[in-house]
C-alpha cells in the first residue's frame, strides 16, 4: 500500500477535544494547560473557544504538596472554565479484593489476589489512616495497615489477626473510612 500525501491538509470543521489529566500533578497546570489554552485559539475554526478543554481530576488528599498542584492553581483552572473533578481525597479504591491464601490467628501479612490500581499504593502518602474490614461469612475483623507490596500483592497489618480466614475472604475499606474518605 502506497500513501499519497495530499496537496492540502485537511481542516476540521467541527468537533471536540477533551484531555483529562490524573492525580492533580504540578506539570498538569504547568503544561497541560498552558498547551491548552495555546490550542484554543490556534485552533478557531472549530465549534469555538471552549472546543478545547481539559478535565483535571484533582486529588485533594495531595494538593499544596511536592509534585502536586496548589489550591491557586486550582482556583485559576476553575476561574478560566476548567472542569475540576473530584479524584478522591488519597486516591484510595473502594472496592473489594479477596485473599489469594487463607490467614491465621497471629497473622500480620495477607496476601491478596490484587493490588494493582487498587489505590492502595496512596496510603503511604495518607499516613494508612483508615481501616480495612476482612471478613468470611460471620467471621470479621477491622485491620490497619502498616504496608504493601505491589509485586507480592501483600499488605501489612499493624497489629496481628485476632481470626483466622479462608482462601477467598473479602477485604474492603471498613464502613467508617469508607465514610470518611467519600465525605
Amino acid at each position: 500500500m502506497k500513501f499519497i500525501r495530499p496537496k492540502t491538509p485537511p481542516r476540521k470543521t467541527s468537533g471536540y477535544l477533551i484531555i483529562e489529566s490524573d492525580d492533580s500533578n504540578i506539570g498538569d497546570y504547568t503544561h497541560w494547560y498552558p498547551l491548552i489554552e495555546k490550542m484554543l485559539y490556534k485552533n478557531t475554526q472549530w465549534a469555538g473557544r471552549r472546543a478545547i478543554s481539559c478535565g483535571f481530576n484533582v486529588n485533594t488528599g495531595t494538593l499544596n504538596t511536592d509534585g502536586k498542584m496548589s489550591d491557586s492553581n486550582i482556583k485559576e483552572l476553575h476561574k478560566n472554565n476548567y472542569e475540576i473533578m473530584n479524584h478522591c481525597r488519597h486516591h484510595i479504591s473502594l472496592g473489594r479484593f479477596k485473599l489469594a491464601r487463607g490467614a491465621s490467628r497471629g497473622d500480620i501479612k495477607l496476601l491478596l489476589d490484587s493490588t494493582s490500581n487498587s489505590g492502595l499504593q496512596h496510603l503511604r502518602n495518607a499516613g494508612y489512616i483508615y481501616t480495612y474490614k476482612l471478613f468470611d461469612g460471620t467471621n470479621a475483623e477491622i485491620v490497619k495497615l502498616t504496608d504493601y507490596d505491589t509485586s507480592e500483592r501483600s499488605v501489612s497489618l499493624k497489629d496481628p489477626l485476632s481470626n483466622s480466614f479462608d482462601s477467598g475472604a473479602s477485604f474492603q475499606l471498613s464502613d467508617e473510612s469508607m465514610e470518611e474518605l467519600v465525605m
